[in-house]
């Protein structure tokens, strides 16, 4: 895929290519997660839709609803780095496959806002 279809903002068509029910209950499923547990959850991409992220149930997993927040905004944060040419596609990806969480931080202390902060406190 290429940039245009993330770049500046994610396109209807990938929009579309959320996961059907019946793809959220396997992967439900695929955790073990009981029907009584699962407005604990929600479905969500480990590599997402806005950095070229699929519907593989390789893909998908069932995180925590507190947790979520925080994720969503480091694909934001990812995903404008990646279309402001500050990160490769393939290193957003890498970072937030492989631990999101130490993504999240690395990507919160070099953010503009973040900088911004340091020089003024300097």
């Amino acid at each position: 895929m290429s940039l245009a279809a993330i770049c500046p903002s994610v396109s209807a068509v990938l929009e579309a290519r959320r996961p059907s029910t019946a793809v959220k209950d396997e992967v439900y499923a695929e955790y073990g997660i009981a029907a009584g547990q699962r407005h604990r959850y929600r479905i969500d991409h480990l590599v997402p839709l806005e950095l070229d992220g699929s519907n593989s149930i390789r893909n998908l997993w069932p995180q925590p609803i507190g947790a979520s927040e925080a994720k969503d905004r480091l694909e934001d944060t990812l995903h404008s780095m990646v279309c402001a040419g500050r990160i490769t596609l393939a290193g957003a990806q890498y970072a937030i496959r492989t631990n999101w969480v130490r993504a999240s931080t690395a990507a919160i202390a070099t953010s503009p806002a973040s900088s911004a902060a340091r020089r003024t406190a300097a």
